[in-house]
């Protein structure tokens, strides 16, 4: 009965120690680990500038343009996204100006942003809408002279800032 009981035990014992020879090295708990990083959080506000100058007669739409970050985010007293960090945006919507009196339109929309750590960070939310003068009304007044009524073209000036949020937590590395 003696023998079986220390059987069971040492085969508990080498079970036991095999395990934690197998997985506690893994887990990092005798080394030392680096600091897993700060969380910037989903729905953090970012505040961007447009870069370049837009018109809605020459830009078009799919078209990448670059912007950058207008205030540095700053989490625990770590910045985690600097002033000036590159980003992109995408033109959702570019029409002409048209016949008709319609107006031009142009709509960009945040996409990304660089992270201190090289990290893109995803934005979402972050949309510059521009409309043209509507001359509908005129070109009907008009009608048979209507189609030589054109709406007006509409721009977005660099440096045009608006905001945009964070759309998914991100670690960034310190």
């Amino acid at each position: 009965m003696r023998s079986i009981r220390h059987r069971l035990h040492f085969g508990i014992i080498a079970t036991g120690t095999w395990i934690l020879c197998t997985f506690v090295p893994a887990s990092g708990l005798f080394s030392q680990q680096k600091s897993p990083g700060t969380l910037l959080r989903e729905g953090t506000v970012i505040t961007l500038d447009l870069f370049d100058h837009l018109k809605s007669n020459e830009v078009q739409t799919g078209a990448i343009v670059e912007l950058s970050v207008y205030k540095p985010i700053v989490v625990e007293g770590k910045t985690l996204i600097k002033d000036g960090a590159y980003g992109e945006a995408r033109v959702i919507n570019a029409r002409r100006a048209g016949v008709f009196g319609r107006p031009g339109k142009l709509e960009v929309e945040a996409i990304s942003v660089e992270a201190v750590d090289g990290t893109r960070v995803k934005l979402r939310g972050g949309t510059v809408t521009r409309v043209g003068r509507d001359r509908r009304g005129l070109a009907t007044a008009l009608l048979v002279f209507g189609f030589l009524v054109r709406g007006d073209d509409v721009e977005i000036e660099s440096k045009t800032k608006f905001r945009a949020l964070v759309e998914a937590d991100v670690l960034i590395q310190d």
